[in-house]
């Protein structure tokens, strides 16, 4: 599992009647330096017959947060969501659909998105069409933010296979609608499959496929394929392979060997799986056992430490820092360092991932030396190390003087100016005392400018600034002196007769 070491328990039972079909899933991610109510899953889906032209469906679950498998089994993590349908055949020929889903997913601040779904469905029995239905689905998160977008499904069938059709329109985007074509043929020399996408009249990828079945019963298959993109990112390939090999060495036992090529490296996979039936009274009850290897996976690790010495390697003279919090593409994973200020997560797949420190989980006297977001490229096979630096907060002393003669330096029977304001670039404030000594505490590192607040001052006085100040790593700055000079008043020249 990602984000650290751990056992996954899980279960799913089947059951079905003349009028029930009842499938739970569930698990249990046995970590115990996480919370309990956190490492929870559980699904339940159930379908009702209840006459002979209706039947109704349901699917409710919650993921929680720290729920992590990298598997299909369990497709949803830190989300709740819940699904209602009902299907009616009013004729022969004809039947609908209709269904109305709700999910909610959080992300790392407690922020979620939730999808509304309602849709319905025709089934007609026609030589060339299968269905064609629509469906309206709103989106609304934490900030408010509202989506709306519409979606037109038509499929079908031909001489030689199946055929579909998707046009979605969203409300208030810069792209008002797009599209996917595909269609699927079957001959004696194998199955193959095409599909499209496009975006406003323009294709935007082409995916294609061919498989094909070997030594009888279906025992081999091999499928070749690609996927092509007109939009790929600068710098990875447009056009990427995959392959898969299937072989049922016994009935209900196999293997599957998948290659695929992705944008920035490629991935191979090995998984087995096999079921295994026990007679009962009245038939037979099965189980099922499936595991895999995968090579595609890598790791993200690194420190978070005190850099007291800003050479940006840690050594003997940096302090480790504990508990600061690592958050993994957008919150699905997380972790907290440990005493020697280190911090993983395994079973990373290749390619782009984003890393964020939570800074409130990091010391307030201390300021980081790197970016509270950070992109990382994960190769095949590797381990990515991303470090985070600290340095602890710097002070600046100084005094407010009044400077008499105007040359900008301070001189002995020159007084200090209390009660002045002092702002530090929006970051902190400080006023001086009845000497005009001042101190501002908690600067990071780097170049501030402290400006005096001209409300502060006594009527006839003016400050120039702002003062630039430069706070660098391993010391307090040295102090400085800000000049309050009086307004030149005007001379009244008098000519007496």
């Amino acid at each position: 599992a990602q984000g650290g070491n751990g056992a996954l328990l899980g279960f799913e039972h089947r059951m079905r009647t003349s009028r029930w079909r009842v499938g739970t899933t569930g698990g249990l991610f046995a970590d115990p330096a996480r919370t309990l109510r956190h490492r929870l899953a559980a699904e339940l889906q159930a379908e009702w017959f209840a006459t002979r032209r209706l039947n109704l469906n349901g699917r409710i679950g919650r993921y929680e947060r720290d729920f992590q498998l990298l598997s299909p089994f369990f497709a949803e993590r830190n989300s709740r969501f819940a699904q209602f349908g009902s299907r009616v055949q009013m004729k022969p020929w004809l039947s609908f659909s209709t269904s109305h889903s709700a999910h909610q997913r959080y992300d790392d601040g407690g922020r979620f998105d939730q999808f509304s779904t309602e849709s319905i469905s025709v089934q007609p029995r026609h030589p060339y069409v299968d269905s064609f239905g629509i469906s309206f689905q709103q989106t609304t998160g934490t900030d408010l933010a509202l989506g709306n977008q519409w979606s037109f499904d038509v499929r079908g069938r031909w001489a030689h296979g199946q055929w579909y059709q998707v046009v979605r329109q969203e409300t208030g985007g810069e792209s008002p609608w797009a599209m996917n074509l595909g269609a699927l043929a079957r001959t004696s020399q194998g199955t193959g499959q095409l599909s499209t996408s496009w975006q406003d009249l323009a294709l935007e990828g082409v995916s294609a496929d061919w498989s094909r079945s070997f030594l009888g019963a279906r025992r081999l298959r091999a499928s070749v394929g690609g996927h092509w993109s007109r939009v790929a990112p600068e710098g990875t390939n447009a056009f990427l392979a995959d392959v898969r090999l299937s072989w049922d060495f016994f009935p209900g036992h196999g293997v599957d060997v998948s290659w695929d090529e992705q944008p920035t490296t490629y991935s191979t996979r090995t998984q087995w799986r096999g079921r295994f039936l026990f007679p009962e009274a009245g038939g037979q009850r099965g189980a099922g056992i499936r595991g895999s290897i995968d090579r595609h996976v890598s790791r993200i690790e690194g420190r978070v430490y005190l850099d007291r010495n800003d050479n940006g390697t840690f050594d003997d003279t940096d302090r480790p820092l504990r508990g600061a919090e690592i958050v993994l593409d957008g919150g699905l994973t997380r972790t907290l360092t440990d005493a020697d200020g280190h911090y993983s997560f395994a079973a990373v797949r290749t390619g782009k991932h984003r890393l964020v420190i939570s800074p409130e989980t990091v010391r307030a006297d201390l300021s980081l030396l790197d970016d509270i977001e950070r992109r990382v490229l994960v190769p095949a096979f590797k381990t990515a190390v991303v470090d985070y630096r600290t340095c602890v907060n710097r002070r600046v002393a100084g005094t407010v003087f009044h400077d008499l003669d105007g040359d900008g330096h301070r001189d002995p029977e020159e007084p200090g100016v209390p009660d002045v304001h002092l702002v530090v670039s929006g970051r902190s404030d400080t006023l001086s005392d009845p000497q005009g000594r001042f101190r501002l505490s908690d600067l990071p590192p780097g170049t501030h400018e402290i400006s005096v607040d001209p409300g502060s001052l006594r009527d006839g006085d003016t400050a120039a600034g702002p003062w630039t100040v430069l706070v660098p790593v391993d010391r307090d700055p040295e102090r400085i002196e800000i000049p309050v000079r009086p307004l030149a008043r005007p001379v009244k020249r008098r000519v007496f007769p």
